[in-house]
């Protein structure tokens, strides 16, 4: 979506407010060789939310939402925020 949108800045925050659940998820099943919950969880958490914060900044920098695909992105970012 960011090179359709013709690199629009909001996918960026979607993509890391989505990516760090996968992320996560890798880090539980040892895939990094870690079997447990990491100690750097709130890194993680931090890049989720520096995430969202990022995509409610171009938001409110463009003076609300002026483009369909700006709800979803949107709407993804916080789908991310909620499930981590």
């Amino acid at each position: 979506m960011f090179w359709m949108s013709g690199y629009d800045p909001i996918w960026i925050g979607s993509f890391f407010a989505t990516f760090t659940m996968p992320f996560f998820l890798m880090v539980l099943a040892g895939a990094l060789g870690i079997s447990q919950t990491s100690k750097n969880l709130p890194v993680i958490q931090l890049i989720n939310l520096s995430a969202v914060a990022w995509v409610v900044y171009q938001i409110s920098s463009r003076g609300g939402f002026t483009t369909p695909s700006e709800y979803v992105a949107v709407g993804l970012a916080l789908f991310g925020a909620i499930t981590m």
